[in-house]
């Protein structure tokens, strides 16, 4: 269950604007097993702010500074402490004390408005002091355990750039780069890691008829960078 309040102000003078506000949340978790096991509960406050500066030329351009604070809260998989015994040399389970992610976000972009459609381009440095990681260990049965917690702090610096295209409300297409500079540092150990993370998306569609259409997306990702090592890149892609 989550409870939220928002509060906004806004204020402009010719081209320029300026927002100011946040948001109060408080979180109420609650596990129950079904076979007579303790469950568990757990609760968090978070009071977020953020504040956005803009400059804009109607219909043709717009810039913006803005700093944000972004919560990320843990799924299930990382709350359920359910012990996943499926092989008994690598077991893994959640851990219900998990607190949320909140990162620090400040970012310049930049909005570009054509007859074609349009163009945003930004750059940005986001930190996160209290990084949910999984991390891996041998326990004191030579088991092969797999868990997580608030073990890390991260650090984003890159940039993104996106396109989006239409004509005559028959074909429209879109297209988003994003790459940036990740590293990654363990609050209870010397563990480190860091690499360059990047991801591209494609996006087109064209209108035969009134009823009838096709369109394709389309997305590449890089490795993902964590406490112990990187994942591997993947794709995906459907037509329709």
């Amino acid at each position: 269950n989550i409870y939220a309040g928002y509060l906004q102000l806004a204020t402009g003078y010719k081209r320029w604007g300026l927002k100011v506000g946040g948001r109060y949340e408080k979180t109420d978790i609650e596990g129950k097993f079904d076979k007579g096991r303790p469950g568990f509960t757990s609760d968090y406050d978070n009071l977020i702010p953020f504040v956005t500066l803009s400059y804009a030329n109607l219909g043709k351009y717009s810039f913006k500074l803005a700093y944000t604070q972004r919560i990320s809260r843990p799924s299930m998989t990382y709350l359920n402490p359910y012990v996943n015994t499926s092989d008994p040399t690598s077991i893994s389970y959640g851990n219900p004390n998990l607190e949320p992610e909140t990162s620090n976000s400040f970012e310049l972009g930049c909005n570009l408005f054509k007859k074609f459609g349009s163009i945003n381009t930004s750059i940005y440095h986001r930190f996160t002091e209290n990084a949910i990681e999984s991390y891996r260990f041998i326990n004191d049965k030579n088991q092969y355990v797999t868990t997580y917690g608030n073990i890390g702090k991260n650090y984003s610096t890159g940039g993104s750039v996106s396109l989006q295209v239409m004509w005559k409300m028959k074909i429209m297409g879109g297209m988003n780069f994003n790459m940036y500079y990740y590293r990654v540092e363990s609050t209870v150990s010397d563990f480190t890691n860091d690499g360059l993370n990047y991801n591209i998306s494609l996006f087109f569609s064209y209108k035969f008829t009134d009823k009838w259409g096709a369109q394709t997306f389309g997305m590449f990702s890089g490795p993902r960078y964590s406490i112990q090592g990187k994942s591997t890149s993947f794709y995906y892609y459907n037509l329709s």
